[in-house]
């Protein structure tokens, strides 16, 4: 089946003041607690959260800026970022392959491979960017991404991102059967960010059999109220299936819910286009 993927990422914002002063050494287990703390924000406040991220984005290691500032919108700032946090760790495999994940939400598949490929380089089994180079090629319909998928879990079978890739793959081709396997772990994750990811694609596929309205949007929105994603991930699937009203419907719901969530934004302006609602389209897009 093939897919229609259009995306627009958001206005950068304005460039922030360039601090001349070194950041002050931070221990890894600060830095992630600092990341934890603003992403946790996200699901509350996205008003905390924007606060929590600037601080951070001025005042953290190079690592740590990077992720402030992609969080911001800010993705040459956060490009820079990584590129200094490389230089000073250049041995560290999970930072090149971060840069990667940053570089291919931009639509740059191509740095982004070779980050991807940099961290095989110093680690040929590094989960991370065989994911990533995993989820490039399901954006080319290759099937390389399964083959890659399958790899992680070879190596590290309880690797619930591999999972999840797989569901999405097995929702695109419709195995209702395997996608409904494969989500069957990550439902169940402990980390909240994943398992809010395997709850749209459980949505997904109840609104692809037209069990509407699927409890799993009920039972994420519980959990965070403003995931726009969850109705972005069915509109893709609707889309897949080329049911393009019921696609915006999906998306409208997702830009109410979030309206920073620009990739929806743009998708909802294109498949505006297509039912004919040319005026709403223009807004959208604007």
């Amino acid at each position: 089946m093939k897919t229609h993927r259009h995306g627009r990422h958001g206005k950068l914002l304005a460039a922030l003041l360039v601090i001349a002063a070194p950041a002050p050494a931070t221990s890894a287990a600060s830095e992630s607690a600092d990341l934890a703390k603003c992403r946790a924000m996200q699901r509350a406040s996205r008003q905390d959260a924007a606060r929590c991220w600037r601080a951070l984005r001025v005042a953290a290691a190079p690592a740590v800026r990077a992720e402030a500032a992609w969080a911001l919108g800010d993705m040459r700032g956060s490009a820079r970022a990584f590129k200094d946090a490389i230089a000073l760790a250049p041995d560290d495999p999970a930072l090149r392959a971060r840069h990667g994940d940053m570089l291919r939400t931009v639509h740059r598949f191509a740095d982004a491979e070779a980050r991807y490929r940099e961290a095989l380089d110093i680690d040929p089994e590094h989960a991370a960017a065989k994911l990533g180079l995993a989820r490039i090629a399901q954006g080319r319909f290759e099937r390389r991404a399964e083959e890659l998928a399958h790899e992680v879990l070879g190596t590290d079978p309880g690797n619930l991102s591999a999972r999840l890739l797989l569901a999405r793959l097995a929702l695109e081709v419709g195995d209702m059967a395997r996608a409904a396997e494969e989500l069957r772990a990550p439902l169940g994750a402990d980390d909240l960010p994943l398992r809010l990811r395997a709850m749209a694609l459980a949505a997904a596929g109840d609104h692809l059999a037209d069990e509407t309205p699927s409890p799993w949007e009920a039972r994420a929105l519980a959990l965070h109220p403003g995931y726009g994603a969850l109705f972005e991930t069915v509109a893709h699937f609707y889309i897949v299936t080329r049911r393009y009203r019921q696609a915006v419907a999906m998306l409208e719901r997702a830009v109410a819910l979030d309206p920073s969530l620009w990739s929806a934004q743009a998708t909802l302006g294109m498949n505006l286009l297509r039912v004919n609602r040319f005026a709403d389209a223009r807004a959208a897009l604007a």
